[in-house]
This record gives C-alpha cells, structure tokens and sequence, in this order.
C-alpha cells in the first residue's frame, strides 16, 4: 500500500522510485497503463516522513481503495512492515 519514507532507511534523500514503462523493459507484465491513486510526486513532497504521518498516509490510501471498490465486493489489502502496525 505504501513505503514508508524513513529517513534513518534512505539516508541523505528520498528513494529513487522508476516508472512503469522503465519498469516493463525489465519485467514485461507490468501494465504500462495503470495510474496509481496517489502520484508519486506527492511521495517525494513529505520526505523525511514520520511514523505517525506514515500511517495517516497509508489510512488515507486504504480508505481511497475501500471507495473505488466499493461496489466490486471484497478488497484484500496486503502490506508488510510498519503498515500493518
């Protein structure tokens, strides 16, 4: 769902994130076409990033999830790490 922009893990600047079609010229199922919720650029705006603005950012993005699919039925959600508490 989200990476969380700690400073102590990418020291000195924010990660280097490559975009789809970079992507897809090393792993070609990558859909080129997929536009996510959020731009990355508004990643970058809140580096370094705090915990607790972490997991207000990763509570704002399950909740976008939760209305687009909302009448898709069931969503699994799956993060790792700090996300998940």
């Amino acid at each position: 769902m989200c990476e969380w922009l700690n400073p102590e893990w990418y020291p000195g600047s924010a990660p280097i994130w490559r975009d789809a079609a970079d992507l897809a010229k090393s792993f070609p199922e990558v859909d080129t076409s997929y536009v996510p919720i959020f731009p990355p650029s508004s990643n970058f705006d809140r580096f370094p990033e705090a915990r607790d603005d972490m997991v207000v950012r990763a509570g704002a993005t399950a909740r976008r999830v939760a209305e687009i699919c909302a009448e898709e039925g069931n969503v699994l959600l799956v993060g790792h790490g700090s996300s998940v508490g």
